[in-house]
């Protein structure tokens, strides 16, 4: 800008008049420069903080962005730690589960091994005093058989002399019905001396069988 106030050609002024005019010239012509300088400085300053926000902004945003993306990483994996917890926690209570019914069969059997234990003891002690009332009646038994034992001996020996003597006897008295038998049998010389007896001559001719002992 050459000059801040332009006079139009053919006005005339007077000297003090146009100096005075000139000074003011002066004075608003620095004035508007001042204010332009502040508008431009203004201007210049309000899009500079425009430029600065809006890369605060992207920034800001890129930021939030990053922030964003890695806290869904982060929830992808703690969705994935929280499954593979629950699949532990719950192999954790299948095992619990398996073992307290493990325990409660454990300690089932274990009773009832108790109690057949009780009921074998109660029998084993049953069955050892039967078995001693049966040794004892055994032994009595055995007693008794030893003593029925000795008596059939006696016996047997006594028969086996009874039937000695039998026989001894049996056989003395074959002898003698054998003896006796041959005189029945044979001619007495007696009977010639009796033939006028009839009684005598009956007997003679009579002839006796006798049958020997059997043994």
């Amino acid at each position: 800008m050459a000059s801040c106030l332009h006079v139009p050609d053919g006005l005339q002024l007077h000297p003090t008049r146009n100096l005075l005019l000139s000074v003011e010239a002066k004075s608003l012509c620095q004035e508007v420069k001042w204010t332009v300088h502040t508008e431009e400085a203004t201007q210049t300053a309000t899009m500079r903080s425009h430029w600065i926000v809006s890369i605060l902004s992207i920034l800001v945003t890129m930021g939030l962005l990053v922030i964003i993306m890695g806290q869904l990483q982060v929830l992808g994996m703690l969705e994935k730690a929280t499954e593979d917890l629950e699949i532990k926690s719950q192999a954790l209570d299948d095992k619990i589960t398996n073992e307290d019914l493990f325990r409660v069969t454990a300690d089932k059997l274990l009773r009832q091994g108790q109690k057949v234990v009780e009921d074998l003891e109660g029998t084993l002690a049953k069955l050892s005093a039967e078995m001693e009332q049966k040794k004892t009646e055994n032994d009595a038994c055995q007693a008794e058989k030893q003593t029925k034992n000795e008596e059939l001996a006696g016996a047997e020996s006594a028969h086996t002399e009874t039937e000695a003597t039998l026989i001894s006897e049996s056989d003395a008295w074959n002898q003698e019905i054998a003896t006796l038998k041959a005189q029945l049998t044979g001619h007495s010389p007696i009977c010639d001396h009796v033939k006028n007896n009839t009684l005598a001559v009956k007997l003679c001719g009579v002839n006796t069988t006798l049958t020997p002992v059997t043994k």
